[in-house]
């Protein structure tokens, strides 16, 4: 099955809970942002946080990202060291036009992922940032050019 632009080519796919209907890969991982939470049009996007006790909704703030409906294999860069080094700033270019870089930021500091670049820093210079040992380069936040 291959959809659109953005939408990978699954081999297997099992049925929707909800549906029944065969759109459910199986095995397969999101290749884009947009593919790892889709909510109807009329609803706004959340998502479930575990907190001490228990799970709850709450307002998600990742839908404002600029990465939204980007290729997620920019953020996970693989590859040569040229390759990887490619991809990292590109990923650190989406996330300096981000309305939302400093919230995303805060959240990869606090959480801690093991990989990939979130809030325009890379696993490695966020363990730098908890560490104190971090030399404030990295990027900035530009002015956004709307097209009017």
């Amino acid at each position: 099955m291959h959809g659109g632009p953005g939408t990978p080519t699954f081999v297997r796919c099992a049925p929707s809970p909800l549906t029944g209907q065969l759109n459910q890969p199986v095995g397969a991982f999101p290749t884009t942002t947009d593919e790892l939470d889709r909510g109807s049009s009329d609803e706004p996007r959340r998502s479930r946080m575990k907190s001490g006790g228990g799970e709850s909704w709450h307002e998600d703030w990742r839908a404002d990202a600029a990465c939204v409906g980007e290729n997620l294999d920019v953020f996970f860069p693989l590859g040569d060291q040229a390759t990887h080094h490619a991809l990292s700033n590109q990923a650190k270019e989406i996330c300096s036009r981000c309305p939302v870089m400093d919230t995303c930021r805060a959240w990869a500091l606090r959480t801690s992922p093991e990989f990939g670049i979130f809030g325009g820093l890379t696993a490695h210079e966020r363990r730098l940032v908890r560490e104190g040992r971090w030399n404030g380069y990295g990027p900035r936040r530009t002015a956004r050019t709307d097209a009017a």
